[in-house]
């Protein structure tokens, strides 16, 4: 029901950006923020340990779900972390769908595609700088 997803996915206490086990973008501190700007406070989803990430947001009309293995090929995978792909991942999808809207065109899976392949590509490249800079 409505009131089920809006119980689980507002934020419970004002030290927390959390619901109830769904994480929320961080608008008072965008660096901390698990998401994009573009981003609607609405926005919620879950990102696991091993990169894997589902988001909804309902104001873009937007879902999207990531899958990557982090963890390769070790738990501590640095270049990972240096490369901060889920926000720029965030980031990527809300482009494509204003490029999408803006150019009224059926490209957005190609588009998406891309970016996955990219973020797969750049991901294993330590020297990967911003993943908007590989599209």
């Amino acid at each position: 029901s409505e009131k089920t997803v809006e119980l689980f996915t507002t934020s419970k206490s004002p030290t927390c950006r959390r619901g109830l086990g769904f994480d929320k973008p961080d608008k008072r501190n965008e660096k901390n923020s698990p998401t994009c700007r573009e981003a609607s406070a609405a926005t919620y989803g879950h990102t696991g340990f091993t990169g894997t990430m589902v988001w909804v947001d309902p104001k873009a009309d937007l879902i999207y779900v990531i899958l990557s293995n982090r963890v390769h090929p070790s738990r501590k995978n640095k270049p990972f972390e240096e490369f901060n792909p889920r926000s720029q991942c965030h980031e990527a999808a809300y482009e494509a769908i204003r490029r999408y809207r803006e150019e009224k065109m059926k490209k957005i899976y190609v588009i998406l595609l891309s970016v996955i392949l990219v973020f797969c590509i750049a991901g294993c490249n330590k020297n990967s700088e911003n993943l908007s800079q590989n599209i």
